[in-house]
């Protein structure tokens, strides 16, 4: 985000400053790699995938809540086009509990 903000030419915000001040010396932060990744529908199979690799079930818990975290906060990263095809957390949820699996909101 901060190099979004200087390649834009505008000035970065306060959380943004902060969170430099706060990791800037750390080499993982400084020089970090946003690795490239592939859309892809979430689907039966790969909820069912990913539910194994996460047990036992505190750690379902905590991965479902990171889930929503980053579900929630994707389209700070995509593109317009993308934003318009983002799917609710609610319809997430929705499919979640279908699943059989639980969450609350």
């Amino acid at each position: 985000m901060l190099a979004e903000a200087r390649s834009k030419g505008e000035e970065p915000s306060d959380f943004l400053k902060m969170t430099e001040l706060r990791y800037g010396h750390i080499p993982d932060f400084k020089d970090a790699k946003i690795p490239s990744w592939t859309e892809a529908l979430m689907t039966p199979e790969l909820l069912d995938e990913w539910w194994r690799i996460v047990s036992p079930r505190e750690f379902q818990v905590q991965a479902l809540v990171a889930l929503k975290t980053m579900w929630e906060g994707a389209p700070k990263v995509l593109s317009d086009e993308a934003k318009a095809n983002v799917v609710p957390w609610d319809s997430v949820f929705q499919f979640v509990e279908g699943y059989g699996l639980s969450l609350s909101k």
